[in-house]
């Protein structure tokens, strides 16, 4: 792990935000697949621009990156295979805009199905 890209990170969301001792990473390696990967280190932004500026600083820092949703994939899209930043969407769960004529949803990228279904 780049310890001036955790020195980065925590800095700018505050260590609150970050996780990366293997104890609290360890939770991350797993989505709904069988697979495995662990991240090096896991971020939670709030905001579009907070994503915008985690994705600069680990590009920066050459390091991979990963987001994740619910973990719930069965494709092992959402899983670290070589360390790197797992961005996890779950602070960004707002639904914007339903439109059930349209059949169309505006949502961040943390709304699990389920919030949606409810709200429709």
């Amino acid at each position: 792990m780049d310890s001036g890209l955790l020195r980065d990170l925590e800095q700018f969301l505050g260590s609150s935000s970050v996780l990366s001792q293997p104890e609290d990473v360890v939770l991350y390696e797993y989505d709904g697949s069988v697979e495995k990967g662990r991240p090096d280190i896991v971020v939670f932004p709030a905001t579009t621009q907070e994503v915008s500026h985690i994705v600069k600083l680990a590009a920066k820092h050459r390091a991979p990156i990963v987001g994740r949703g619910a973990g719930t994939g069965l494709s092992g899209g959402a899983l670290a295979r070589t360390g790197g930043v797992m961005i996890v969407f779950a602070r960004m769960n707002r639904i914007l805009s339903i439109d059930p004529q349209n059949q169309r949803a505006v949502v961040q990228p943390g709304v699990v199905n389920f919030d949606l279904s409810l709200a429709a």
